[in-house]
């Protein structure tokens, strides 16, 4: 099993401008669903600093998770 975190912080005034792309890929997820993949996003309280999880269940290589 293979498990990636990617944490960051938007500049102020900024913080929209990733919900889109963010989207894009909870889409793909959906009409894919990956075998063993598990992907999450989450904002923290700041409300510019968000956190990616993704798990995969079937690799012991971050590449999958990055395609």
């Amino acid at each position: 099993m293979r498990r990636v975190i990617v944490r960051y912080t938007v500049k102020p005034g900024q913080e929209g401008v990733n919900e889109k792309p963010v989207r894009v890929v909870y889409d793909e997820l959906h009409q894919t669903r990956p075998t063993g993949l598990r992907y999450a996003t989450f904002r923290l309280d700041d409300g510019r600093t968000l956190a990616h999880v993704a798990v995969d269940e079937t690799s012991t290589s971050a590449t999958r998770c990055w395609r």
